[in-house]
């Protein structure tokens, strides 16, 4: 068994942390979110935010939720899933992890994120240890063309966004 190990010593320099439904977590975007939620009791938020007994109080809680629908990949009954991380890739996954504090990464959080599932579980650490679930290369194209065509046009340089100070 892969314990979470931790050294107090050793903090992330600079990042402050800020309290939101009563947890200690990351300052960022997110949290400011979701301490506005908190503040205007917004639905969709909190305890039972995902419904009941299902918290949203942690970002963990909504982006781990897609990484696990990555994993399972398109099809229902989930054939075409990604492989399960072997005790070698969790212990990896671990070892990276283990100099972070508690309101960074708690695997017992990350895990309840994702539904408690041992097995959907691994399929997650499987898809985080590699940053993303890729294709075999040999799919990638039919004939001389990419495989995967987006099905509308998208702009991926304008000139009038790109000298802006902020895109969005």
């Amino acid at each position: 068994k892969v314990e979470n190990v931790r050294n107090p010593a050793i903090a992330l320099p600079g990042w402050p942390t800020v309290k939101v439904y009563g947890e200690e977590i990351p300052l960022s975007f997110e949290a400011l979110l979701m301490g506005l939620a908190e503040k205007l009791s917004l639905p969709g938020f909190g305890p039972d935010g995902f419904g009941d007994g299902l918290p949203y109080t942690r970002p963990e809680d909504f982006y781990l939720k897609q990484v696990a629908d990555i994993a399972f990949g398109h099809k229902e009954d989930g054939s075409d899933s990604v492989p399960e991380a072997d005790d070698e890739e969790m212990r990896i996954f671990m070892e990276a992890r283990r100099f972070l504090p508690k309101s960074f990464f708690d695997v017992d959080k990350w895990r309840a994120a994702v539904g408690n599932d041992e097995s959907l579980w691994r399929k997650v650490v499987y898809v985080l240890n590699r940053g993303g679930r890729y294709q075999d290369f040999a799919k990638a194209y039919k004939g001389d063309q990419v495989a995967n065509t987006y099905g509308r046009l998208i702009n991926l340089y304008q000139e009038k966004t790109s000298s802006a100070i902020n895109s969005m």
